[in-house]
């Protein structure tokens, strides 16, 4: 599903829509499960506990604004494909696509909090760990500053970089760091 939704946001390959829309509207609720099982996986040192708990509920927020977002995007698109030949479907799609993309930053900002805040419950460790905390950090702090910099757009829209498929590599790191911490 996430690689869907990369595809679909980077336009490599066009996708049919319903497929898509299946794909996107199941992606906030699948990453809580995975935030879910990722909390209950991976205990930080102590006295990181509160400050990955804090990470913990920013992401859990995210994915539910990522889906209510999600969902009124396409329902935009729709009213906007019925109303083409209307005089006021540009009128129309901005205002939608203005609640739209307000939805899109609260997001980022939920999501980049989240991963923050998770990242800096690493920072204390050793290999793997400490790269994790970096990356997440690292990437995180950038997604944030971008999108507040360039707001109500977003940074792509400005001719910058969307961090977002960035953090991905931040998922595959801690997911793959939870799996050998459960295996040890």
């Amino acid at each position: 599903m996430i690689a869907v939704y990369v595809i679909n946001a980077t336009e490599i390959i066009s996708l049919p829509i319903e497929f898509v829309r299946i794909s996107m509207f199941l992606l906030g609720p699948i990453a809580i499960i995975g935030v879910t099982s990722l909390e209950k996986n991976y205990r930080p040192l102590k006295e990181f506990v509160q400050v990955q708990a804090v990470g913990y509920n920013f992401l859990i927020v995210a994915f539910a604004l990522l889906s209510t977002m999600l969902v009124v995007q396409q329902a935009g698109y729709e009213i906007f494909d019925s109303l083409k030949e209307n005089d006021n479907a540009n009128v129309a799609f901005a205002l939608s696509n203005s609640v739209h993309k307000g939805m899109d930053i609260a997001f980022d900002i939920f999501y980049s909090l989240g991963i923050l805040f998770f990242s800096l419950s690493f920072l204390e460790l050793k290999k793997l760990g400490l790269i994790i905390g970096l990356v997440g950090v690292a990437s995180s702090l950038g997604l944030l500053v971008l999108n507040l910099i360039t707001f109500p757009n977003p940074p792509k829209s400005a001719g910058l970089m969307d961090l977002g498929p960035i953090t991905i590599i931040w998922w595959v790191l801690i997911f793959t760091y939870a799996n050998k911490k459960k295996k040890a």
